[in-house]
C-alpha cells in the first residue's frame, strides 16, 4: 500500500515499488519517505518529480487521466519504446526505465536553467535543427495523425464541459476543419516543442539538448510542428521567415509561408479547445 501522503492512484505506487525493488531492492523503502520527493512544476499535462535514492535521482513522470484523454487517438501507451527503435533519435532523449499508460520512470538528466520563450536562442540552437532533421526522417514506428478526427475528438471534449457554447464551439470545428484540409501526415513529429520540453542537459562540460514529453508524438505534419514551435515560442515574422530558412536546409521538406500560417491558425483552435 502507498504511504498517506501519496496523491495518486495506488497502481501507479504498487509499478513504482516494482520498477525501483527490481534496480534498487536495497533502497526501495526510501520511496516511502516524502522528504525525497521533490515536485517539479513543468509541464501542464503530467505530474513531476525528482526522486532521490542514496545516489540515484530518477524523473517520474504521472500523467493526469483528464489531460490523458486529450493526446491524439489512436495512443501508444509504450511510446518511448517506440521512439527508441529511431535510432538517429537515441542522442536526444532522456533514457526511459519503464513506462505504462499513466507512469513513466526516466534517468535523471542534469540540466542549468529553464529554457525561455526566446525566439533568437532557439534559431541560434543548430541541435535543435540538426534534431527535427533526424525526427522528420522517419515516416514508421507510430500512428498516423488523422487531423479530421483529432479535431472532432478536441470538439467532443469541449462540449461535454462546455455545453452552453455550442454554436462558438461548432464554428471553432467548422474554421479547423477547413484549415485541415492543408494537412499531412508525412512523418514522425514530436507535436508539442515548447520551452517546458526542451532540456539544456549538462554533460561533461557541454550542453547538449534533451527533449521529453512526447505524448502527443506520432506521423503529422511537419509544417503543424514548425506552426507549434512559433506560438510556443513566441516568434515574430522575420523569426518564423528565419526558422524556416534554417529548417530547409536541415530537411528534406519544403515547408511554404502559406501553408505555415494556416497551420498556426489550426493549433489556436486547437489549443483552445484544448484549453475547455
Amino acid at each position: 500500500m502507498p504511504p498517506g501522503w501519496w496523491p495518486h492512484a495506488n497502481r501507479d505506487w504498487e509499478h513504482l515499488w516494482k520498477a525501483i525493488a527490481r534496480w534498487e531492492p536495497d533502497h526501495a523503502s526510501q520511496l516511502l519517505v516524502c522528504s525525497n520527493w521533490q515536485k517539479i512544476e513543468q509541464g501542464e499535462t503530467n505530474f513531476n518529480y525528482c526522486l532521490r535514492l542514496s545516489q540515484q535521482k530518477y524523473f517520474v513522470q504521472i500523467l493526469s487521466q483528464t489531460h490523458r484523454e486529450k493526446r491524439p487517438v489512436p495512443r501508444v501507451d509504450d511510446i518511448h519504446a517506440a521512439l527508441h527503435g529511431l535510432t538517429a533519435l537515441d542522442e536526444w532523449l532522456v533514457p526511459c526505465r519503464f513506462e505504462s499508460d499513466r507512469l513513466r520512470i526516466f534517468d535523471w538528466v542534469k540540466s542549468n536553467d529553464k529554457v525561455k520563450k526566446d525566439g533568437d536562442w532557439l534559431l541560434l540552437r543548430k541541435d535543435f535543427f540538426i534534431f527535427l532533421g533526424a525526427l522528420h526522417s522517419h515516416r514508421k514506428k507510430l500512428p498516423i495523425l488523422n487531423m479530421q478526427c483529432h479535431i472532432d475528438h478536441y470538439y467532443q471534449l469541449a462540449r461535454e464541459k462546455k455545453s452552453q457554447a455550442n454554436s462558438y464551439l461548432f464554428s471553432l470545428r467548422e474554421k479547423a476543419l477547413l484549415l485541415a484540409k492543408s494537412f499531412q501526415a508525412d512523418t514522425v513529429c514530436h507535436n508539442d516543442l515548447s520551452p517546458d520540453n526542451i532540456l539544456v542537459a549538462s554533460e561533461l562540460g557541454t550542453s547538449t539538448l534533451k527533449i521529453i514529453d512526447w505524448e502527443y508524438a506520432c506521423i503529422s505534419d511537419p509544417a503543424f510542428e514548425l506552426a507549434v514551435i512559433c506560438e510556443n515560442f513566441d516568434l515574430n515574422e522575420k523569426q518564423q521567415n528565419r526558422l524556416i530558412l534554417i529548417y530547409s536546409q536541415n530537411s528534406v521538406f519544403q515547408i511554404k509561408r502559406e501553408k505555415l500560417n494556416k497551420m498556426k491558425l489550426l493549433y489556436r483552435i486547437l489549443s483552445e479547445l484544448w484549453r475547455l
